[in-house]
């Protein structure tokens, strides 16, 4: 028994011997993080955006500068233009996708129709939004930021990183790029460092200069009366330090939103692509039958809301109304109700295509349940339009009532675009969001008589 012992510790002290060197090999070595380094033009329009995020918010601080035309267009251009230039002359020599210039066109026509005031249908604040919306989306695309390379179906992650996780990511780089192009500034200039050298004695010499001045004052009254005298034309305007203030934010946000997507790693979107494909097929986990016989339990209940509404409904087909409705209480009575229930089918359908064991390529009721749903949402939008037809035939065309006739055309395409792309397999998304965006834009011109 002993010997057994005695020959199982030798082995193991041989074998505790013969992988001691694995055990101390060396480390291998991290690579050196590259130090930053900031373009001639990254520096440049890193020390606009301080100008054009002043603007930016001298807009904002003023109601969007309504009603006057000259005080928004020497507000909104300087910011648009400076937002167009960054985007175009830091991307150049990239290969830009065709669907980057429709976005582009999109914002220049929204930034013309915001500034010569030339909108009816979408007041102030609605374009100033979708302007934002515009610039986000052409950034991304114009850089080849977008995971797909294009609009898809990751519309929601994208939006995320355009709208949060790039800007923020690259908060600090226009900070970054301006003290880079300080100290390049300094390295080649011989006078550099001692020009900054006398801007920073100028500053302590003006705060000892005052702190002189406040004890004078202190000490005599008189001195004091005259000295306040003089200093009350040299006060600064306080909304102006506010401006200044709140310009600091904004601009690094803008920069860091236009040079981050340059600077954003195409492995981080690849990181981002598998982790979201990765969630697409972790949640395939619910059986086909199950969805069917949900989506027929909705189908059912629509089906009973058509029979029993059928002549309500086709009032608004025959120009007939129901007893005791007058057309404005007809025509808005159920239209929003009816376009969230679209909303709610949609939401449905992903859910559906998204968590499904089988794909519906791989089972017939599935897709046909699928095609059933979203046929009945088409009657949905249709109801809905009729609505919004007869009251305009009625009583005229208004800003709401062109964009609730809008609305439900995006809502009836996207039922459209959506069977398109369950029967043939064909990619809809990106066209249906191009035609929605652009006519959204074409409206931005539309006027109307209320």
């Amino acid at each position: 028994m002993n010997e057994v012992m005695n020959e199982n510790i030798i082995n193991n002290t041989d074998q505790t011997v013969n992988t001691a060197p694995d055990r101390f090999a060396p480390v291998p070595s991290v690579p050196d993080k590259k130090p930053f380094a900031a373009s001639s033009t990254e520096i440049a329009f890193a020390f606009l955006s301080y100008a054009a995020a002043y603007f930016y918010v001298l807009l904002w601080f003023n109601d969007l500068g309504y009603p006057e035309r000259t005080f928004v267009l020497w507000r909104v251009l300087p910011v648009a233009v400076f937002a167009a230039c960054a985007v175009l002359i830091l991307n150049r020599g990239k290969k830009k996708s065709a669907e980057s210039w429709f976005w582009l066109a999109c914002f220049t026509a929204l930034v013309a129709a915001f500034t010569f005031n030339l909108h009816g249908v979408w007041d102030e604040s609605q374009l100033f939004l979708l302007i934002h919306a515009c610039l986000i989306w052409w950034t991304l695309s114009h850089s080849g930021k977008l995971l797909e390379g294009e609009s898809s179906r990751f519309l929601p992650v994208d939006g995320t990183n355009g709208l949060i996780i790039i800007p923020f990511r690259h908060f600090f780089l226009r900070i970054r790029c301006v003290f880079h192009g300080i100290g390049r500034w300094m390295k080649r200039s011989r006078k550099g460092a001692s020009l900054l050298w006398t801007a920073l004695a100028v500053l302590l010499a003006v705060a000892l200069f005052a702190a002189a001045a406040g004890l004078l004052m202190q000490a005599d009254s008189n001195f004091a009366q005259s000295l306040d005298r003089i200093l009350r034309h040299l006060e600064p305007d306080e909304e102006v330090i506010v401006y200044v203030l709140c310009s600091l934010p904004v601009g690094a946000y803008i920069f860091g939103l236009i040079g981050g997507s340059v600077r954003t790693e195409e492995e981080f979107l690849s990181r981002e692509k598998n982790a979201s494909e990765r969630f697409l097929a972790a949640i395939r986990r619910v059986p086909a039958g199950f969805w069917a016989a949900v989506i027929l339990l909705f189908s059912a209940l629509y089906i009973a809301f058509f029979a029993l509404q059928t002549s309500y409904f086709l009032g608004a087909f025959t120009h007939t109304l129901p007893e005791g409705f007058i057309v404005s209480r007809y025509a808005r009575e159920g239209f929003f109700e009816l376009c969230r229930v679209m909303a709610i089918n949609f939401a449905l359908l992903w859910l559906v295509t998204r968590m499904s064991e089988k794909d519906t390529n791989n089972s017939r009721l599935l897709k046909f349940c699928c095609l059933l749903l979203l046929f009945e949402s088409l009657l949905f939008a249709m109801i809905a339009a009729s609505k919004i037809i007869l009251y305009v035939s009625d009583l005229g065309w208004t800003p709401k009532r062109i964009q609730s006739l809008w609305l439900v055309g995006v809502l009836a395409a996207a039922c459209l675009a959506w069977g398109i792309h369950l029967i043939s397999g064909k990619k809809t998304f990106k066209p249906w969001l191009m035609l929605s965006a652009g006519t959204l834009c074409v409206l931005a011109f539309l006027g109307t008589a209320a």
